[in-house]
This record gives C-alpha cells, structure tokens and sequence, in this order.
C-alpha cells in the first residue's frame, strides 16, 4: 500500500468539524428556547384579543391598557431581533463547516481502497460517522433556516399590530 496512516489520525479525520456541530447544535437548543420563551405569537394573539373587545365601565378599573400590549410586544420584537441577528450568523458561519464535513468524509472515502487491509475498516467506519453527522448538521441548517422564518415572521406581523391596531385601539379608548 502506498497510503499509510496513524490510526490515531484515522479516528480524529474530520473532527475540527464535529465539534462546530455539536456546538451549534446546543446553541440551537437554546434559541429554541428563547423562542418559546419569548411567545411573540402568544402576544400578539392576546393584543388582538384585547383590542377586538369592546370596553366595558369595568374595564377601565380592570383591564390592561393598550400601553401594556404595546410594551410588551415592542420587548418581544427587540428580543426577536436579536435571536434574528444570532440565527443569521449560525446559518452563515454553519454553512461551510456542513460543506467542510462533507469534504472530510469524501476525501477519506477516496483514500480507503488505498490504505493497509487493517485501517480500512476503522477509515470505513470513520466515513459512515462524518456521513452521518453530515446528514444531522443538513437537518441543523434546516432548522435554523425555519426558526429564522419564523422570528422574522413573527417580527413583521408584530411591525403591523404596532403600526396599524395599535394606534386605532389607543384613539378608541382615548373616545
């Protein structure tokens, strides 16, 4: 064989990757989180629902203002924009390390028939892991895609109640 490798570099091939994998992936989990912990939906749902309903004598006593809807969907926005600005980055910085993978497990793939009878196997299974992690950071990037989507929906539909329900609710209360 004309190809022989440290089986030590065998199994660390393509690690300078893996772990951008599985640091995204946690930072990930989080944003989640912060999405539902932030419930820019929830918010807007019940500024709806409070500015649909007509006042009553009560109410004046009772009910939120539409201050208070206003305050807390202009903190749900700025907050989404953040988790916006983050996502963004992780998709941008993401995208080359999946493609990095990919590259680190086809370059071993074309190595292997060229390796000692004992290393094949370790560099065979080497590949089905870079493959693998390959296929779950492409799923990764399909999610970050989809909560960018979905904080920047929720942003603009958040944009329109402040600047359109928002102020008929206030001048119908201030009647």
């Amino acid at each position: 064989s004309i190809l022989s490798m440290d089986i030590t570099f065998l199994l660390d091939w393509g690690n300078r990757n893996l772990e951008p994998l599985r640091d995204v992936s946690n930072k990930k989990t989080f944003i989640s989180n912060e999405l539902s912990r932030i419930d820019a939906i929830g918010w807007l749902t019940l500024s709806k629902e409070a500015s649909c309903k007509k006042p009553s004598f009560f109410d004046r006593f009772n009910a939120k203002s539409p201050d208070y809807y206003e305050v807390m969907l202009v903190k749900a926005r700025s907050e989404l924009l953040s988790l916006v600005d983050t996502l963004n980055k992780m998709k941008n910085e993401f995208f080359r390390e999946i493609r990095d993978l990919y590259l680190d497990a086809v370059s071993l793939r074309v190595c292997i028939d060229e390796l000692p009878d004992d290393q094949k196997l370790i560099a065979d299974n080497r590949v089905r892991t870079l493959m693998a992690s390959h296929q779950t950071a492409a799923m990764l990037q399909q999610t970050i895609e989809l909560s960018l989507k979905q904080a920047a929906d929720s942003i603009q539909q958040i944009d329109s109640f402040l600047s359109v329900t928002m102020p008929q609710w206030k001048m119908v209360n201030n009647i």
